[in-house]
């Protein structure tokens, strides 16, 4: 078996040798003729360098609006501890994870659609009549007016949104164009991420052709989030301690309830016989009840208290750091860059050409050949 096996190995060799010499024989030929072709190669690489460059020069500017802004939640470890604490004595269940809502679904809520539709049904800031920021998107984004255009075909009865319209008030058609609108932003126009998490700062990015289009929606969207997360947060822990802050009144109530039971229970005894006991035993429970409600009241009034102090734990910091301001920076394709891409594209191209073109040429001799022969 090994000394049939050799014979292969050697012919498998052989043949791997002469392939491979082959190939670079092949490889060199082409590479003499791509350089006889020297000047066209030079002639369209220089084009495709000129077209590199007036593509630089000539494409569109972008306005690039960038807000960041520090989060800071550390005081909501312990902001819920007091208060699920005067909550549990009342039987009050209290949610199992305070920081349910964190700093990572912040930066999930700048791209959600309510956020990010409340934001385009806003006003731009204009001299002259308001326009919704809806419809400068839809001015400046021609995929936007691809799809408004597919939305009358299907739709006959559609009607352009008017300049000046509420959220609640656009029709079904309307709402279709809005919600492509807003796929449209979270796509092509916004960035959100999180700096440096061990700091929580987060960094909001916009870029538009417009330059008042960039920076007043990343303000209203800055503004519009930032609200809504702080008052949701603010929301859970008030309405705990308003519950609790109606348990103290009810206590309170009962306890001063009490009080004028027990002195209407002694007022209706004025002179009682010492003989009998049991005329002390109902003016005595009163006051057996006041004892109790005051001493309710006096646990609950400094459950109360601490309650309202981790309500203000519980609020999260939002301190901005920089906020958008015109005239914003700008984004432009890099000259060199796209020289060189130019270049290189130009090179390929004709490069690919030329021997695509001797292959060709080669086919056209053999077939010709071959018909002479015959």
């Amino acid at each position: 078996m090994k000394k049939q096996a050799d014979p292969i190995v050697v012919q498998d060799k052989s043949m791997t040798t002469a392939s491979l010499g082959e190939f670079i024989l092949s490889a060199r030929s082409w590479f003499i003729y791509l350089k006889s072709k020297w000047l066209i190669i030079l002639l369209i690489t220089v084009l495709g360098i000129g077209l590199g460059i007036t593509y630089s020069l000539t494409a569109t500017r972008k306005y690039i609006a960038k807000a960041t802004f520090v989060l800071d939640e550390s005081g909501q470890d312990n902001g819920l501890s007091a208060l699920s604490g005067g909550l549990s004595m009342l039987g009050v269940s209290t949610p199992g994870d305070a920081n349910l809502f964190a700093g990572d679904n912040l930066v999930w809520l700048y791209t959600s659609d309510k956020m990010i539709g409340e934001t385009l049904m806003q006003y731009m800031d204009s001299l002259t009549k308001p326009k919704l920021l809806l419809l400068k998107l839809l001015e400046i984004d021609e995929d936007l007016q691809k799809t408004e255009k597919k939305i009358k075909k299907k739709d006959k009865n559609y009607t352009p949104i008017p300049e000046q319209i509420a959220l609640e008030d656009l029709t079904v058609s309307q709402r279709r164009l809005l919600n492509a609108a807003i796929s449209i932003i979270r796509k092509n126009y916004l960035t959100v991420k999180t700096e440096d998490k061990t700091t929580g700062i987060i960094s909001v990015t916009f870029t538009s052709k417009s330059e008042p289009f960039s920076e007043q929606f990343t303000k209203e969207l800055v503004e519009r989030v930032n609200t809504f997360y702080y008052n949701t947060k603010i929301k859970k822990a008030s309405e705990q301690v308003a519950i609790l802050q109606k348990k103290v009144d009810e206590v309170n109530a009962a306890m001063f309830s009490s009080m004028t039971e027990a002195a209407v229970a002694t007022d209706n005894i004025p002179f009682p016989n010492p003989a009998l006991q049991t005329l002390k035993v109902q003016p005595q429970r009163k006051v057996v009840d006041v004892q109790v409600n005051s001493s309710i009241y006096t646990v609950m009034v400094q459950q109360l208290e601490a309650a309202k102090i981790s309500l203000a734990k519980e609020a999260p910091l939002i301190q901005m750091i920089d906020d958008p301001k015109l005239p914003l920076a700008t984004s432009k394709p890099n000259l060199v860059i796209f020289s060189i891409l130019g270049a290189f594209l130009a090179f390929f191209i004709s490069s690919s050409a030329l021997i695509a073109k001797k292959y060709y040429d080669q086919i056209l001799q053999e077939s010709k050949t071959i018909n002479e022969t015959k």
